[in-house]
């Protein structure tokens, strides 16, 4: 992923289900890095991206489908979208506070099903204080 996204990868685990769901994500906090997305990029089965202040996204310019789970605030799992082809547009879910982008298959990998919890480190444990809060490790 380009430099336009957080530098410092971490590790999403399913804490419902005590599974790793990627372990090289990295945060799009910032406007440019939300809009852009994965545009244009090819994830490896255990990358991610965790877009932040996210209600939805689109996959114009993605040349492959791609996992969505839409998170709330405590990274409860609101809404699954799995294999999303390119060129498309995602649910809404206004409740939603984050959207984690994998790759297909993912989501079904990691037996993550709506209501699961999933968690990440916390800023303090990481080196970019602006990237989104761990969910109660």
């Amino acid at each position: 992923m380009d430099a336009g996204h957080r530098l410092t990868d971490f590790a999403v685990d399913n804490r419902t289900k005590g599974t790793r769901v990627a372990a090289q994500v990295r945060a799009a906090a910032r406007f440019g890095a939300r809009l852009r997305g994965l545009i244009g990029q090819t994830l490896s089965p255990a990358a991610g991206l965790l877009i932040v202040r996210c209600h939805g996204v689109h996959t114009f310019g993605m040349r492959h489908a791609i996992d969505l789970a839409f998170l709330d605030p405590d990274g409860r799992v609101l809404v699954l979208q799995r294999s999303c082809p390119p060129n498309r547009i995602s649910a809404w879910v206004p409740m939603a506070r984050y959207v984690l982008e994998v790759a297909p298959d993912t989501l079904q990998r990691s037996a993550t099903t709506i209501g699961d919890q999933l968690v990440w480190p916390s800023p303090a444990s990481r080196s970019d204080s602006s990237s989104p809060g761990a969910l109660h490790q």
